[in-house]
């Protein structure tokens, strides 16, 4: 069973036309995403503006090595 990647969605920057300026999730991994994550990130991005960002915050650093960065931007 894969529960849910993402933990907390927190909001930045909320402005008048309804769309933000970007979205950070924290997610245990990234690994395989499920397909409930991916509608989220898409449901995410239209929410965006033109030149908005969700980052991932990944939570589980241990998984990675040096190579990798914290977050990552979509």
């Amino acid at each position: 069973m894969n529960p849910n990647i993402f933990q907390e969605v927190d909001v930045f920057q909320f402005n008048t036309t309804g769309q933000f300026d970007c979205i950070i999730l924290e997610c245990n991994t990234l690994g395989l995403f499920a397909k409930k994550d991916v509608d989220l990130l898409i449901k995410m991005k239209s929410m965006l503006k033109d030149n908005g960002k969700i980052i991932l915050d990944v939570l589980n650093k241990n998984f990675f090595t040096s190579h990798y960065q914290k977050t990552l931007v979509y």
